[in-house]
């Protein structure tokens, strides 16, 4: 049984997002995983951000698998986080909510990561 770790990322508006998770001694081949960040967790409605599988170096989920050990990498595109919305003032922090569902092929899905997804305004845009 995998429990939920709480890990709350503080991310920059003007660039890229690429996270990667190291998994040691677990082979995640055929694993599916989804990320979404929302407002507010369990906030209905589309969430600001959808990430499933896709290949590495595109905006998405991605694993690689090297003697035995796994890596997760989470990848989120400058236009996408340009995307978010602005904070309520300016100078001010946008708090956001982020989980990590991981549904590998030996065990039931579930939520490996979750917390707060905090998107820093930019000076260099």
């Amino acid at each position: 049984m995998i429990r939920t770790v709480t890990r709350d990322l503080t991310v920059a508006r003007n660039a890229p997002l690429f996270l990667r998770i190291l998994v040691r001694n677990k082979d995640l081949t055929d694993a599916v995983c989804a990320m979404q960040v929302r407002d507010l967790p369990d906030a209905p409605g589309d969430p600001r951000i959808s990430l499933t599988m896709q290949m590495p170096g595109t905006q998405g989920i991605s694993i690689a698998v090297v003697d035995g050990h796994s890596t997760i990498t989470i990848q989120i595109d400058k236009a996408t986080m340009q995307g978010l919305p602005a904070a309520a003032e300016i100078g001010q922090d946008l708090p956001l909510w982020w989980d990590l569902t991981v549904d590998p092929t030996d065990s039931e899905l579930a939520v490996w990561l979750r917390g707060k997804f905090i998107v820093q305004g930019g000076v260099t845009v």
